[in-house]
């Protein structure tokens, strides 16, 4: 059993003799003991840290005692200071315990047991603070680790975004989140959620999931009998969720007439459930989320602009992936070992061809979640025995993505006949490069036919030689869509 350390006490005092003196007193009953009868320079060369308690009096040159135990313990916020005074100078013993002080002694110490009580039982009380703080502080950083796990990504703009996350999701206040479509906004939800340490539920509600008629009934509950179908009361997401989150998705689809009510259940805390007249306290945080501008929203009339600035205080703007195209890597990966276990599948690396294309692509439709879509399709095609995610795999926007490289055919007179052709091939097997050949020309093939009809598929179909049907059908097969198509080329008969 190893032999406990003796406490040890900084002792400050401008009197020699009492120094001198109450030094060995203490020293007698087993303390470590470091006098010092300098308030401003000795005190300044001290490190606090050294030290378990700090015993000082207060009338000094200089600096008074107050003075030296707010400078202590602003330099080490958990050292123990007790204050020494004159006899029955009670307005400077108040002005020590103001300054941080745990307690007070009249010089002489006359009890010198209450005096080793106090000492030792603020010492404690001050460790067992200072243990809790540090678990608080695991216990935070574990949450942080838990709720930021999902949001992968070490990009720089990531970095800042998370940091900013964690500092608004302790702040334990409402949070709106804006974003693109397929950023991940539930996901920054869920993280808030995570890291504020709740152990109640995290309730999401789709606003542009819900009609009118609904939207008050979900948010708020109702009582019996408020309209046709209350047949009970029922309580409405910001009830139940109690001291948690409720996550409002989609806030720029909230009708406008609805949101009056929401603005004053977020300004009051407290609403009302439909059709009763009983005050609900608000007790969980929101979380509002939308891929609108929200400013334009309320210039066109269609949101509130009182509820804008109630949402807007601590608004996070989840980077889209084209602005962080450093993490494309990494998710690719991310969701290559997600798909590996879902699909029994055995990738273990991507073909540079293959990575390349997909940090080329700026994914403006649906960010992550496109990517995401894109690589779990490709691994669907791939057989049991790949390791290789190749370039032939991958479909980005419904097509295969294009690597030309120029291979010169030499006629029997030397002309060069330059051909395009994908690079990628090269790396697949017979069946599966034949395979990708067919689709490319089925896709070139079926656009430019609807591109010489004028995008009139059933004059496509006919130059084709071809039922409308079938055509459809293969248009559907092959991922061609005609408003696409449209977009790229000007209409001429």
């Amino acid at each position: 059993m190893t032999e406990r350390s003796p406490i040890r006490v900084l002792l400050i005092d401008d009197d020699p003799l009492f120094l001198k003196l109450f030094t060995s007193m203490l020293k007698r009953q087993g303390l470590d003991v470091t006098p010092c009868d300098d308030p401003i320079d000795g005190v300044a060369r001290i490190n606090p840290a050294h030290y378990d308690a700090a015993v000082v009096d207060y009338k000094m040159p200089g600096r008074t005692g107050a003075e030296v135990i707010s400078d202590l313990r602003s330099r080490r916020p958990e050292l123990v200071c007790i204050g020494l005074t004159g006899e029955g100078a009670t307005n400077i013993a108040f002005s020590m315990l103001n300054a941080g002080a745990a307690d007070y002694f009249e010089k002489p110490v006359q009890d010198m047991g209450r005096f080793l009580r106090v000492l030792t039982r603020e010492i404690e009380s001050s460790k067992v603070r200072a243990a809790n703080e540090e678990l608080q502080d695991a216990l935070r950083d574990l949450r942080d680790v838990r709720g930021l796990s999902a949001l992968v990504g070490n990009s720089p703009a990531m970095i800042a975004f998370k940091d900013q996350l964690v500092r608004f999701a302790r702040s334990g206040k409402d949070v709106l989140v804006v974003g693109e479509s397929g950023t991940g906004k539930e996901l920054v939800a869920s993280a808030i959620h995570l890291i504020s340490g709740t152990n109640a539920p995290m309730l999401p509600v789709n606003m542009g999931g819900l009609n009118s008629n609904l939207i008050q009934s979900e948010l708020f509950g109702h009582e019996a009998g408020s309209f046709v179908d209350a047949k009970a009361r029922r309580k409405g997401v910001l009830e139940t969720a109690g001291k948690g989150t409720v996550f409002l998705d989609e806030i720029g689809e909230l009708p406008i007439s609805d949101q009056a009510n929401l603005l004053r259940a977020l300004e009051n805390r407290t609403f009302t459930r439909v059709g009763g007249s009983d005050i609900v306290r608000l007790h969980a945080r929101v979380v509002a989320a939308t891929n609108r501008d929200l400013e334009l929203e309320v210039a066109e009339r269609r949101f509130r602009e009182d509820l804008l600035y109630r949402l807007n205080p601590l608004t996070l703007f989840v980077p889209p992936l084209r602005d962080r195209k450093e993490d494309i890597s990494t998710l690719v990966y991310y969701f290559i070992d997600k798909y590996n276990s879902e699909f029994t599948k055995s990738i273990k690396r991507v073909e540079p061809e293959a990575m390349a294309a997909l940090e080329r692509h700026d994914w403006r439709r649906n960010n992550v979640r496109e990517l995401r879509n894109t690589i779990m399709q490709a691994m669907v095609n791939c057989n049991s025995r790949e390791e290789v995610l190749r370039i032939g795999r991958l479909k980005i926007d419904g097509k295969a993505p294009q690597v030309p490289v120029e291979v010169s055919i030499h006629t029997d007179s030397g002309e060069s006949l330059p051909a395009p052709f994908d690079r990628a091939l090269l790396n697949l097997p017979w069946k599966d490069a034949k395979e990708s050949v067919v689709e490319q020309f089925a896709v070139w093939y079926l656009r430019s036919q609807l591109i010489r009809a004028n995008f009139n598929i059933t004059r496509a179909a006919d130059l084709a030689g071809m039922q409308r049907s079938n055509f459809s059908a293969m248009m559907k097969s092959y991922g061609i869509n005609l408003d696409d198509i449209k977009h790229q080329y000007i209409v001429r008969d």
